[in-house]
């Protein structure tokens, strides 16, 4: 099993290490010239959020990609005009490098949100 691979011990007292704790899923949709790329917390894939009349699924066709750390995840997001990001940490790690403003997310069933799309 390789790094990417590894299995959390959610039991661990410590919890999960930060290489373990930090990866999150990236896929790549690329349409012509238009390119969008998908990037949520490992936990989020599959998540079904709802908030009023508003759904939003976290689906494995949409999101799971390559696992990868989130220093990787924000060196492929700097070089995109078009994102889906989902979860508390990729959010926070998004914010620290200031590449999204905080009154941009919205949050739903408690799970952060950001959408950029550049033309």
């Amino acid at each position: 099993m390789d790094e990417n691979t590894e299995q959390v011990n959610p039991q661990s007292p410590q919890g999960p290490s930060q290489k373990k704790n930090s990866s999150c899923y990236v896929k790549i949709h690329s349409h012509g010239s238009q390119v969008v790329v998908g990037v949520c917390d490992e936990k989020c894939l599959g998540l079904k959020l709802s908030k009023d009349k508003f759904q939003f699924s976290v689906t494995k066709t949409f999101f799971e990609g390559k696992r990868v750390s989130l220093e990787e995840a924000i060196v492929i997001l700097k070089n995109s005009n078009n994102y889906n990001a989902v979860g508390t940490r990729i959010i926070q790690a998004l914010i620290t490098h200031k590449m999204i403003h905080p009154e941009g997310i919205i949050e739903i069933d408690g799970t952060p949100i950001a959408i950029k799309v550049s033309y």
